[in-house]
């Protein structure tokens, strides 16, 4: 039988939808989990970023987007059906190879700010003094590095913010504004799972 997990946001997101279809989302839920006749069934998202994304009809004009792995299914958010299907669409997901946390890409508005960021590249980049392997040992995407290395001012990177996932910008943001590798290490550290964080999806949390 699937297993669901849920990151620390989301009941707090449930608690804020209309009470009927807060009640009909969790029935869905429960059917889900247990398989029974009626569930909902994840449905693939065409165009997606992420193969392993899907959507699960839990309410009249309410989808609930999903990221599996293996059995369990991550219940990233509920949204009316229109908006749920953009989400679905523009996000990819992926864990940060250095702090072992989920991270939220939002693919689809990266892939329109890189021609920007290539046509604007005049100068040398803002990290051309450090090497792939540093940039790398504080867990930034062997993807995004290409993207990383076309950022020429520390302006750059504070408007890729909203783009990016926390453990991802905050280390850029340190190196950007002359930071040492060590202060970007320790911010992204803060990052890092608490112990008490336990099962197969650990979303990134900053410590108190």
């Amino acid at each position: 039988m699937p297993r669901l997990a849920i990151g620390p946001e989301f009941p707090r997101e449930l608690s804020a939808l209309a009470q009927p279809v807060r009640r009909d989302a969790v029935v869905a839920l429960r059917r889900f989990l247990l398989n029974v006749a009626g569930a909902p069934h994840p449905e693939r998202v065409r165009g997606g970023r992420d193969p392993r994304v899907a959507t699960l009809r839990l309410a009249e004009g309410h989808r609930g987007v999903v990221v599996r792995q293996r059995d369990v299914y991550w219940l990233r958010t509920v949204l009316p059906d229109p908006d749920a299907w953009s989400y679905a669409r523009r996000h990819r997901y992926g864990v940060n190879p250095v702090i072992g946390v989920v991270e939220e890409w939002d693919a689809e508005a990266l892939e329109r700010v890189e021609p920007a960021l290539r046509r604007s590249a005049r100068s040398a980049g803002l990290f051309d003094p450090i090497c792939d392997g540093d940039l790398l040992g504080l867990g930034l995407d062997v993807h995004a590095l290409p993207l990383f290395r076309l950022i020429t001012t520390e302006a750059d990177v504070a408007a890729l913010e909203p783009l990016l996932p926390p453990t991802q910008h905050s280390p850029l943001a340190v190196l950007a504004r002359g930071g040492s590798l060590s202060e970007a290490w320790r911010e992204l550290d803060a990052w890092r799972a608490t112990d008490e964080e336990t099962g197969p999806i650990r979303p990134a949390r900053r410590r108190p």
